[in-house]
């Protein structure tokens, strides 16, 4: 059931469009994957949400959401263009 759920969120956020996405739209899908993931596995909304792009790779976003006291890294690859997810990661401290 999650999975169908999670690949159903993911979906929404990855429909391509003729043109290029805009850095806006991008954000919000890349922000809509990762916020969709994280309640999947339980996480309540957060507190503070930071976006980040990487600028050695621009179609690779680093996201943070800051929980009281917890601080959960996402990495997010998106398409050249910015329309599609290309695949999400939950980064894990060792």
């Amino acid at each position: 059931m999650k999975t169908l759920i999670l690949t159903l969120s993911l979906m929404g956020t990855s429909v391509s469009y003729a043109a290029d996405c805009t850095l806006d739209q991008t954000q919000e899908k890349v922000l809509r994957a990762v916020i969709a993931i994280e309640s999947l596995n339980g996480g309540g909304k957060p507190l503070t949400t930071e976006l980040h792009s990487y600028s050695s790779k621009a179609s690779t976003w680093g996201v943070v959401l800051s929980y009281s006291g917890v601080q959960n890294i996402w990495t997010v690859i998106t398409s050249e263009d910015g329309c599609q997810i290309k695949a999400v990661y939950r980064c894990y401290a060792n």
